[in-house]
């Protein structure tokens, strides 16, 4: 008999009598799925204030909430037919325009439920939106280890399902030997790298002699059905050129095997073999106390590119041509600045931080008319909040993001890289020209 899914499904009336039940689904539920007390009681607190917003602005609608772990993290995903002008509460800035009055009660509970939350996200299909709310795992920070670098002793082999034991001395080495800009943030938490790769959100590699030794470690994730970004790779062997070459040769052949077209490197360290990739870009990046530095992005193609069709604004058009010449890919560009469709007063982005690394992403998750204002918006918050390095990605499949180029470039922001077949289609990633200074 198949293995039931770590899922709890429940459907209510958006209704303040049925609030009970949603709690309660949360509370119970999320600790079974391995999430502690504290978190448990902020993903409440998160659901509670959702579901009360719903009930308030659209009451007796139906409201599918499923409870789920995703790998590292536990979320809770609403699905209800609604209209999504009001949910810009949840952008990172709208404390600063919010005051406790009666009128505000709805999106100050908005607010709240993305403030105690890890992440959010925010689609919409049709007339239906989800909104998930996720909640992060609570790890032990991995030690950096002082061991330095192993003499390797016979032959190299591939572990491709490593225990746990061993991803926790990989990242403990990887720690010690290499500079944080290198290294992803879940290189700090073992524990959540394992449980990334137990869920199936990352794929993971380790080189191991024949005394059982670790020699070096390389992990990457499907981005898109037909794009992988991989970290690495991490060696701690003292001939480190064969033990990278092994890496990365394992790592193609896996992906050989799928539907991927396009790799790119997320954080590669400079025992990256380059031979078979091409120079993406490079990115300018900023770190407390530290001088600038550039980090060179990578690109392979792993198979023939059929060309697409893509949106950009007219001011991306001469970046774009550039770098799809430079990596012979085939590309039909089509200008957009406004594709003349009814949006919502106001936009809504998604923020993702870093703070060690002084680094922020942001994406737009409802585009709406006042998308300039928040733009601005954001990149003055980040900034005044010490963030160095500000990151906006945008759909080139979607003509309503690629048009969002004019307002960006208007705020700071220049096309710094191209990440093909990362989305929907390719991926343009801004950066703040103020995270150069």
């Amino acid at each position: 008999m198949p293995k039931a899914p770590d899922t709890v499904t429940l459907e209510l009336p958006a209704h303040v009598r049925w609030l009970p039940a949603a709690q309660a689904v949360v509370e119970h539920g999320a600790p079974t799925l391995g999430l502690p007390p504290k978190k448990v009681m902020r993903l409440v607190m998160a659901v509670e204030e959702i579901f009360v917003h719903l009930a308030r602005t659209t009451p007796g609608c139906a409201v599918l909430l499923r409870l789920l772990r995703r790998g590292s993290s536990v979320q809770a995903v609403f699905r209800f037919q609604a209209d999504v002008e009001d949910l810009w509460a949840m952008n990172l800035t709208a404390a600063q325009e919010l005051t406790p009055t009666d009128e505000n009660m709805d999106h100050m509970g908005l607010l709240l439920a993305a403030g105690v939350s890890d992440g959010f996200s925010i689609t919409r299909e049709g007339g239906t939106v989800q909104l998930v709310l996720s909640q992060d795992k609570v790890y032990p920070e991995t030690t950096p280890s002082d061991r330095g670098l192993t003499a390797a002793r016979g032959a190299l082999r591939m572990v491709d399902d490593p225990h746990p034991a061993e991803v926790a001395e990989a990242c403990a080495l990887a720690r010690g030997l290499y500079p944080a800009e290198k290294l992803h943030p879940d290189l700090s938490m073992a524990g959540k790298l394992v449980d990334n790769a137990a869920g199936g959100g990352i794929v993971l590699s380790v080189a191991k002699d024949d005394a059982g030794a670790i020699l070096g470690m390389m992990f990457w994730e499907q981005t898109s059905e037909r794009s992988v970004g991989f970290c690495g790779p991490y060696v701690f062997s003292q001939n480190s050129g064969p033990v990278a070459k092994a890496l990365t040769e394992n790592m193609l052949n896996c992906l050989a095997r799928s539907r991927t077209i396009g790799v790119c490197s997320r954080r590669a360290t400079d025992d990256l073999p380059l031979e078979g990739f091409e120079a993406l870009a490079r990115i300018h990046y900023c770190h407390k106390n530290i001088v600038c530095a550039e980090q060179r992005i990578w690109f392979r193609l792993l198979r023939e590119d059929d060309g697409a069709v893509i949106w950009a604004h007219a001011g991306m058009v001469d970046f774009l041509e550039e770098t799809y010449a430079r990596l012979s890919l085939m590309r039909d560009i089509r200008t957009v600045e406004n594709i003349g469709i009814e949006m919502p007063a106001r936009s809504v982005f998604a923020a993702e931080l870093n703070q060690e690394l002084s680094e922020a992403h942001l994406r737009v998750l409802i585009p709406g008319l006042d998308v300039e204002e928040n733009i601005r918006k954001h990149a003055a918050h980040l900034r005044s909040s010490g963030y160095e390095n500000i990151f906006f990605t945008l759909d080139l499949a979607l003509g309503e993001q690629a048009c969002l180029g004019g307002a960006l470039m208007a705020n700071g922001f220049e096309p710094a890289l191209v990440l093909p077949f990362a989305g929907k289609s390719d991926l343009v990633v801004f950066q703040h020209v103020a995270s150069r200074s």
